[in-house]
């Protein structure tokens, strides 16, 4: 799975709040540690995470 369909399971279903849950926190660390996995650079990690 790419790191990009791992960004919405980081943010809240009602606030939309980034890593504020404990399960949103666990998915927030997984999307990180996938995008270095996959080489990703800050930028284009920061863009992604901005759309």
């Amino acid at each position: 799975m790419s790191w990009k369909n791992k960004i919405g399971s980081c943010f809240g279903s009602a606030d939309m709040i980034y890593a504020i849950h404990p399960s949103d926190i666990k998915s927030a660390n997984e999307l990180v540690k996938t995008a270095m996995e996959e080489g990703v650079g800050f930028n284009e990690f920061c863009t992604a995470m901005e759309n």
